[in-house]
């Protein structure tokens, strides 16, 4: 995916911009990558850490994402890197301070390793000395601002803070981070590398503002990033040669698989994900062979995986296909209108089922697997409960009630 030579590119301009300070976006939705392109930037920076002029420091915000100000723990993560030069801790610790005092009195609310900063603030408040109060929110901006520079010398450090999983947060929450470290992104010696999907950006501003607002999400993250990078599609193509040299197993079952290859999805992470689960399930299959404790056959890898592909591709349809599996292809005959004598009154209804069914790669997959079963979906059965019970959106679809007498229920 050139993922190498997008990271030395803009190792590069980290180095060398002027004035230093940035904002780097890196966009993709799930899965594209966002995360390994910039452990390749932070990898590429490595020298520069080491001789001191630049500090790379890693936040993911959703393991914060309990947290009512995701604020505080991106400066602890910035004290953590700083903490053994006493002078540039000094300055996260007034950054701190000054943040604490921006927020609302509703602080009497949160832990209490933060009482004893509410309590001064109370005793400031209570002298009504508001510009004293004020004073101190102004000091988030200048502790930050202290930290770039290297000490007894006019050189400016880059600090490098990548934030990551921004988009995976309560948006209330990430919004807020980003409108914090938006007050800050004007500070000499700071960049700042932001993953995130574009699309949540336009569910913060809906959820804040109303229709009204008239700035929309492609305005807001121009205003706020200087380089966007928009990663690459994946094509089906690299994802399989990824896999294939990333382990023997996969480039086996790939190997032995390539009929089906046509219908897996174009991104890593949910192929990767796919062949974890028939890892899993292929394992389980063995062991209980091994121990006598079930009476399983040998599995048909092609089969499994067409079966994990249905699971993860047309969800209803396999819903429907764990539930009826007794009398699937009638179901599927009569739903595609190929026998309308067959199947329950509810199924023919469900618009999406019937989309799901009628469509060509489930068609394929589908004829595929019957055929390899001998026309005779008995053999399914093993499949389907290794695999378990299929977790559905679709709760409305109530089988055991409109199945017609006699009809076998779904496995509990």
């Amino acid at each position: 995916m050139g993922f190498q030579m997008y990271a030395e590119v803009l190792a590069s301009l980290i180095r060398s911009a002027d004035p230093p300070q940035m904002t780097i976006g890196i966009f993709g939705g799930y899965g594209t990558g966002k995360t390994t392109l910039m452990d390749a930037i932070a990898e590429n920076l490595k020298d520069d850490v080491r001789n001191g002029s630049i500090v790379t420091i890693g936040f993911n915000a959703w393991r914060h994402d309990h947290e009512e100000h995701l604020f505080l723990p991106l400066l602890n993560t910035v004290y953590q890197s700083v903490k053994n030069v006493p002078s540039l801790s000094k300055c996260v610790a007034a950054a701190f301070w000054g943040f604490v005092q921006g927020l609302s009195l509703s602080l009497s609310h949160v832990e209490v390793s933060v009482g004893t900063v509410y309590e001064s603030l109370r005793t400031v408040l209570a002298k009504n000395d508001l510009s004293e109060a004020l004073a101190g929110y102004v000091d988030v901006y200048d502790g930050l601002s202290q930290i770039p520079y290297a000490e007894k010398a006019n050189v400016t450090r880059r600090m490098v803070i990548f934030i990551d999983d921004l988009d995976r947060c309560v948006p209330q929450r990430a919004f807020a981070l980003l409108e914090a470290v938006k007050s800050f992104m004007d500070i000499r010696g700071f960049v700042f590398v932001l993953g995130l999907d574009p699309r949540a950006i336009r569910t913060y501003l809906s959820r804040k503002y109303d229709d009204a607002f008239c700035v929309t999400a492609e305005e807001y993250l121009q205003k706020m990033v200087q380089i966007p990078v928009h990663l690459p599609r994946f094509r089906r193509a690299d994802v399989i040669q990824h896999l294939s040299e990333s382990s023997d197993v996969a480039k086996s079952l790939l190997a032995d698989t390539a009929d089906l290859q046509e219908f897996l999805p174009c991104n890593l992470r949910q192929v990767k994900r796919l062949l974890n689960m028939y890892t899993v399930i292929k394992a389980t299959s063995d062991e209980l062979a091994r121990t006598g404790s079930a009476e399983v056959g040998s599995l048909n890898s092609r089969i499994l995986l067409g079966l994990l592909i249905i699971e993860s591709q047309w969800p209803l349809a396999y819903y429907v296909l764990h539930s009826y599996r007794d009398r699937f292809h009638d179901v599927y005959r009569s739903c595609t209108g190929k026998d309308s004598s067959h199947g329950p009154r509810v199924l023919t209804e469900k618009r999406r089922l019937i989309n799901e069914l009628a469509s060509d790669g489930f068609g394929k997959i589908y004829s595929f697997i019957f055929e390899a079963l001998g026309k005779d979906l008995t053999g399914i059965c093993r499949y389907l409960d290794l695999m378990g019970w299929p977790i559905l959106e679709e709760s409305d679809l109530s089988l055991d009630d409109e199945r017609p007498t006699g009809g076998a229920a779904p496995p509990s």
